[in-house]
């Protein structure tokens, strides 16, 4: 019998066997339990705490690169500036030994000396000849307006201009004695120095000042785009004073507080992020209890009649914002973004009305604390507001801000909008 024939004859006795024990109903049932069962991927479970802890390692990173590049700039800007002061100082040192080299050259002094011997009669006798001649031309003409004397002639020509003057001296000496004859001359121009530009006393001068108010907005941003070099870094704390606005319930004033940077892209653009911390308290009353989900309520202690609601919130925001200037210190703003939402801890204390024979007027309250982080869907911002620098260059900021819930919160999934006024106090860091 080959291999095929031996399976064939075993599959046939085999497969219309049937065990006594077999129960099909409780396969079915097995099937249809392991069908129900799902299976939770592990990072669902650990959702919240792996959002929060990419948050936290992107903060760093965002703040360890802005420190890194605000280091950079600054260091280049030094290097730039003792460069700068080196070659100013060289540039010094070569004036002042320019200025030394000229106060040690002497001035410019011609001194002609020429000896003859003494020449004959007759050529004497022609040279005073000449000179007679010269001097009655001289006198004539009057170009020279010269003064004569017998042992000295002065010849001053005019002035050429109202800027500067040539005087010329021309002196010549001649005696004759026994041991020849000698001649010497002598030019030494003068040459006048211009008047100088001084201030007239009695007359008043003008002072021109530009008024910034007067400035167009293309303008002052020209301006700021000038004198603006890379990306501006501001820091600062925030204090904010909102009131919560409940699907459910009614809310109260709450004080938020934390710490805001704002990154300064452009002249009209700038990114602001950071994180703030709040603690919102609302209740809900009356027939509204029925619509929040029930948080541990125990109806064996009377009838539920409110519920107050504590939430330790940290919020995490990221807006743009557009700044239009009204002058050189002063912008007005307006603002787009989102911020996350983590609670950290929620307390809820239920209130009941519980009726006691002889007293009907006693109430118990039950509290419920949770102390998981928990993150839950945010708000939408608008912000509206305005900026002024002060006299110590720091600048205030001042906005009206909305919150829009884009979901269900907290352990009572609830939603709410918020309404404030927010204040910023900046550093300028770069």
């Amino acid at each position: 019998m080959d291999d095929q024939r031996f399976d064939d004859s075993i599959k046939s006795k085999v497969g219309d066997y049937e065990d006594p024990g077999f129960d099909p109903a409780a396969l079915a049932a097995l099937h249809h339990q392991m069908a129900a069962v799902s299976v939770v991927p592990w990072y669902s479970l650990y959702r919240t705490e792996l959002m929060v802890g990419s948050g936290i390692a992107l903060s760093t990173l965002i703040i360890l690169w802005s420190q890194w590049f605000m280091s950079t700039s600054t260091t280049e800007t030094l290097n730039e500036k003792i460069i700068a002061l080196q070659t100013q100082q060289a540039e010094i040192d070569k004036l002042q030994n320019q200025i030394s080299a000229l106060k040690s050259t002497p001035p410019d002094t011609i001194r002609i000396i020429e000896i003859r011997e003494q020449p004959s009669s007759s050529y004497y006798t022609s040279l005073l000849y000449r000179i007679k001649m010269l001097e009655s031309s001289a006198n004539q003409n009057n170009t020279n307006k010269g003064v004569y004397n017998d042992s000295k002639t002065e010849t001053k020509p005019d002035e050429q201009d109202s800027s500067s003057k040539i005087e010329f001296a021309w002196s010549t000496n001649t005696s004759s004695d026994e041991g020849g004859y000698s001649f010497s001359s002598r030019l030494s121009p003068r040459t006048k120095e211009k008047e100088s530009v001084h201030a007239v006393p009695g007359i008043e001068t003008k002072v021109i000042q530009l008024n910034a108010q007067n400035l167009s907005a293309k303008t002052l941003r020209d301006l700021e785009k000038h004198y603006q070099k890379g990306v501006g870094i501001r820091l600062g704390p925030a204090v904010e004073i909102s009131k919560g606005i409940y699907d459910v319930g009614n809310g109260a004033l709450n004080i938020t507080g934390g710490v805001l940077a704002d990154f300064i892209l452009s002249p009209s653009i700038s990114l602001e992020t950071g994180a703030k911390f709040v603690k919102r308290v609302y209740q809900v009353t009356g027939n509204d209890l029925s619509k929040i989900i029930p948080v541990r309520v125990d109806n064996n202690l009377g009838t539920l009649i409110d519920t107050d609601v504590d939430s330790w919130i940290l919020e995490i925001p990221l807006s743009f914002k557009y700044r239009y200037p009204q002058s050189i210190k002063t912008h007005w703003l307006g603002g787009i973004g989102y911020t996350s939402l983590i609670y950290t801890k929620q307390l809820l204390e239920h209130g009941y009305h519980y009726q006691v024979d002889g007293n009907p007027d006693v109430s118990i309250v039950s509290s419920f604390e949770d102390t998981r982080l928990r993150m839950y869907p945010g708000t939408l911002n608008f912000s509206l507001g305005i900026s002024n620098q002060l006299k110590n260059k720091k600048i205030l900021e001042t906005s009206i801000y909305y919150q829009q819930g884009l979901g269900k919160a907290g352990l009572e999934r609830n939603t709410a909008n918020f309404l404030g006024v927010r204040g910023v106090y900046w550093f300028t860091l770069r």
